[in-house]
């Protein structure tokens, strides 16, 4: 009866609940299909407008912690079919909880003291580097072997071709592209209309983007030295690393630039063939900019002769340079130990000033003061270093050396390209470091135990 009477007033909200039940059904009986469904949703829907699906939260966040129960309800339980082991805990882990600690505890003990409820926006922000820990903990727990590593990998680079065509048409100004992601989408209404000629995807900013694809079409070239003699796969693998290496271009951004130049030099370094990799990235860089040449002039136009510019740095960058010296820093000073706030409270802002800190120390420094920025630190050393002794591996070969590899490129990445912009925690971008890193681990930890079991 009671169902009937809600079936008869909110028939959406039934029928999406029935809908749910399903899916967390369907996961139960397989917790590594929540993982499916993660890196496919999480790319497309991690910047979908809050409230829009469920309420509060965005679809991938509700999701995340829809895959986290029923992988915590399946790994007490220990019953059906798909193994959940959540392992022992690592130097990752560790250097985690620096983060963590001095990322998300001690800002929000520090707001307290000084009288500051933390606000929605503070919450979610200190939640972040969480968010992204569970993801990297749920796929290390019910990723267990190396068929549904396969299937993870294949969806990642399905999603990433997907997120590029979006970006492209973006850019082409097609089939309505443009308005579907000004509506769903939760992009800043100050920069919409700047970068409606420049590909901004689902991941909403064209930085975001432009690293992940350049980190996907990293993994589609590394993957394809390994690839063997397999040619619809080889062909699969060379249509996705070109249509992301144009998708990343089409951002038209430094940093997609610098992400694709980068990307491909480290692989070419790590794989010890530069002029094989050389092959694979040049051509596919050459026809992005025959396709996107009038997007290019139109850009260095701006930089450099429009009505902003003045002298010879470009515009952006002395936007970015006044912001941090003028705005950001002077509030940095004031407390440099602990920060100043999870989310940017800048001072009011001239028309055409530059709304964020785009360096990463600087903009976790402002979060969380020196205290977080050397835990960023400690980490990213923990986790390059990691990585590199993963690769060192004698038994990880075909796709789990390939996945290594691009693990360290995306994580090289994300600090580097932190000199220029804040990385770190970056929507879409950081979600496939961390299932990258996740995927390398049970990869490394497998071929570990094949070494144990032979004796070597």
């Amino acid at each position: 009866m009671a169902v009937g009477v809600a079936a008869a007033v909110q028939p959406i909200l039934v029928i999406a609940a029935a809908f749910g039940a399903r899916i967390v059904a369907w996961m139960a009986a397989q917790p590594t299909r929540g993982v499916y469904l993660l890196v496919v949703v999480i790319p497309l829907g991690v910047q979908m407008k809050r409230g829009l699906l469920t309420p509060v939260l965005r679809p991938a966040e509700f999701l995340i912690l829809l895959v986290l129960g029923v992988v915590l309800v399946r790994s007490i339980s220990g019953s059906g079919p798909g193994t959940v082991r959540f392992g022992q805990l690592t130097a990752v882990d560790w250097a985690f909880a620096l983060v963590f600690a001095f990322g998300s505890i001690v800002p929000l003990v520090v707001m307290l003291f000084r009288g500051h409820a933390p606000s929605a926006d503070d919450s979610l922000k200190l939640l972040l580097p969480a968010k992204h820990y569970i993801i990297y903990r749920v796929v290390v727990a019910v990723v267990t072997d190396r068929q549904k590593m396969l299937i993870v990998i294949n969806l990642m680079l399905a999603t990433s071709v997907v997120v590029a065509v979006i970006g492209i048409l973006q850019v082409l100004g097609l089939l309505g592209v443009r308005q579907m992601l000004a509506t769903y989408y939760e992009f800043d209404p100050t920069r919409l209309s700047l970068d409606s000629v420049r590909a901004t995807s689902t991941p909403v900013t064209s930085q975001a983007l432009g690293t992940y694809l350049a980190v996907h079409a990293t993994l589609a070239a590394a993957l394809l030295s390994r690839a063997g003699k397999h040619v619809v796969w080889r062909r699969l693998l060379i249509a996705t690393l070109a249509l992301d290496v144009i998708g990343a271009l089409a951002s038209v951004t430094l940093t997609a630039a610098l992400a694709v130049v980068i990307g491909f030099l480290l692989l070419a370094v790590l794989r010890r063939d530069v002029q094989r990799t050389m092959r694979l990235a040049v051509p596919v860089v050459l026809l992005a900019v025959v396709i996107f040449w009038p997007l290019l002039q139109e850009r260095w136009a701006y930089q450099f002769t429009s009505s902003y510019a003045s002298g010879g740095v470009p515009v952006s960058w002395a936007g970015r340079i006044s912001s941090i010296v003028d705005v950001f820093w002077p509030e940095i000073q004031k407390d440099w130990l602990f920060g100043v706030s999870p989310v940017l409270q800048p001072p009011a802002f001239s028309e055409n000033a530059w709304r964020s800190i785009e360096n990463q120390i600087l903009y976790l420094m402002y979060q969380g003061g020196a205290l977080y920025a050397a835990a960023y630190l400690i980490f990213m050393a923990v986790v390059l270093q990691t990585l590199r002794s993963m690769l060192q591996q004698r038994r990880l070969d075909g796709p789990e050396l390939a996945l290594t590899r691009a693990a360290l490129i995306a994580w090289a990445l994300m600090l580097i390209l932190g000199l220029f912009d804040p990385h770190f925690n970056l929507a879409v971008e950081t979600e496939a470091a961390w299932t990258l890193l996740a995927l390398a681990t049970g990869a490394t930890v497998r071929a570990m135990r094949a070494d144990s079991a032979t004796g070597e």
